[in-house]
């Protein structure tokens, strides 16, 4: 227990680069799951070119937190600009590669064609 406090979770677990507009990278790092009262907590932060974003998962256990963070990332990329418009790639594919809840598809997050509303 840590009394209701964040516990800091700096140990970097795992990373991806993706490829924007093929001049930039996107890193996306997830940080090692730690217990946070009776959860568990997964931090994670996108780095973009111009910008940064940092979030976090939560779970019964470290896997499922490392999951949730994963689906988070996923989708926060997916609805980002750069990611609705088809910029962001990964090995050369608009497929990032990682995981979504079960409803979402990232059929979900692009722009509709010539300009009309779906």
């Amino acid at each position: 227990m840590n009394d209701g406090a964040m516990v800091a979770s700096p140990e970097l677990f795992i990373e991806r680069h993706f490829e924007l507009d093929k001049i930039f990278k996107v890193l996306v790092q997830w940080h090692r799951p730690v217990q946070d009262d009776n959860a568990f907590r997964c931090d994670y932060i996108i780095i973009w070119p111009d910008r940064r974003r940092s979030s976090q998962g939560f779970g019964v256990d470290s896997v499922q937190a490392l999951i949730m963070a994963m689906q988070k990332a996923h989708v926060e990329l997916l609805a980002s600009n750069e990611g609705r418009a088809g910029c962001l790639l990964w090995l050369g594919s608009r497929n990032l590669d990682l995981p979504l809840m079960g409803s979402v598809t990232p059929d979900d997050f692009q722009r509709p064609q010539n300009g009309s509303e779906a």
